[in-house]
């Protein structure tokens, strides 16, 4: 049966009870703010497949908890954050909803942004960043400071979502820039300010879809980040990259022949430790419409790298877009294919019954750890069981 929560407005004194969302009372700055006149279609942000506007932070202190973060702007482009706490693995306890609240900071008409998710609870750190893109300009900042730091893009660059924070604060914006003979994966470091881009590695394919995960419980300035390259031959390679104080271990899959990556889908990422990782994605044949999923996961305890396939039980040529959702588990890999049909319902590969009513076909499909988020007009989101 779908479970829903709808968001309650709760006093100041409730949330400071509570379980004190985006750390009101820590940051210090942060106000209550009632959503209602945050109705205008010109305040609300565009968020694309690979960044939803929703954030995840994955505390393990001192037990393992998910929570849910999402953030849009009110009518004159104000910032507003929701947080919704899962209750850590308890099905019965549902999402639970917190106070709205309003950061009294403003982004740039024509922005866009992007989401910045954590291994820690941002309670942990005092701190909490939200990220956008103007022009060719990367802008972030850290809410308790008040501070905007920009950071120009090399033309061709493209940013890797979402950015991560780590343990000491800091936040990472990950991208990749054409060289020439293939791709260099970049990583830029934002804390007090921000430095050039440090060149991490360099790949000799094209990855037509990435995506960024931060290592639950870790302290230190690391990610992990996975990608879909298309050979030449219409083939696939899964490739992994770990980021651990400013060095990237890199792991490239053998090649998986014959179907090549889907360009629209947001491909799944899960990181259990420094030590083992996983990245999944959904494989296509345009000319037979023969869906495929790619997983490739890296055990450095057992020494071995894997990449196997299996064929979905999908129509053919039905497919707009795809998205892999993991499970907030550090203990073992499990992820769930969600796939938007031409006609907007929402499918899994287990079976050809819709999931929920249409949406449109340019959906961000907001999916995240089995619910579906479901933004209302005020830019509050309900959250359903899928």
């Amino acid at each position: 049966m779908a479970r829903s929560q709808k968001i309650r407005y709760p006093t100041r004194a409730h949330a400071v009870l509570g379980c004190l969302a985006l750390a009101v009372a820590v940051l210090g700055r942060a106000q209550e703010t009632p959503m209602s006149d945050d109705r205008t279609a010109a305040g609300s942000p565009t968020f694309s497949l690979w960044s939803p506007g929703l954030v995840t932070t994955h505390g393990t202190d001192p037990y393992e908890s998910l929570q849910i973060h999402s953030f849009h702007l009110g009518s004159r482009r104000n910032l507003y954050t929701v947080s919704y706490f899962t209750g850590g693995h308890s099905e019965s306890m549902g999402i639970q909803a917190h106070d709205p609240v309003d950061w009294d900071t403003t982004i740039p008409w024509g922005a866009q942004l992007f989401s910045v998710t954590a291994g820690v609870a941002p309670a942990a750190v005092t701190q909490f960043w939200v990220g956008w893109i103007d022009g060719r300009t990367v802008s972030m900042e850290a809410l308790s400071r008040r501070r905007v730091i920009d950071s120009p893009l090399a033309t061709g660059e493209s940013l890797i979502f979402p950015a991560v924070m780590d343990g000491s604060g800091a936040a990472s914006v990950y991208s990749w820039l054409p060289t020439g003979r293939g791709m260099a994966l970049r990583q830029r470091v934002f804390a007090d300010g921000v430095g050039p881009p440090r060149l991490l590695a360099e790949i000799p394919g094209v990855p037509v879809a990435s995506r960024v995960a931060a290592v639950p419980g870790e302290h230190e300035e690391h990610a992990v980040i996975g990608w879909a390259e298309r050979t030449p031959e219409g083939g696939t390679i899964l490739g992994t990259a770990v980021v651990y104080r400013g060095q990237a271990t890199l792991q490239r899959s053998r090649v998986a022949a014959g179907n090549a990556p889907m360009e629209q889908q947001r491909i799944g990422v899960w990181a259990g430790t420094r030590d083992w990782w996983e990245v999944a994605a959904v494989l296509d044949k345009a000319a037979q419409g023969d869906y495929r999923l790619a997983v490739f996961s890296v055990d450095r305890n057992d020494g071995q790298a894997k990449l196997k396939t299996m064929k979905l039980d999908l129509q053919p040529a039905v497919v707009a877009k795809a998205a892999i959702d993991y499970e907030s588990s550090t203990e073992l890999p499990f992820s769930r294919r969600y796939f938007l049909d031409r006609d907007g319902l929402l499918r899994n590969e287990r079976g050809w019954n819709a999931l929920r009513a249409p949406v449109g076909v340019d959906s961000a499909l907001p999916i995240i750890n089995g619910y579906w988020g479901e933004r209302g007009a005020d830019g509050i989101f309900t959250f359903k069981s899928i």
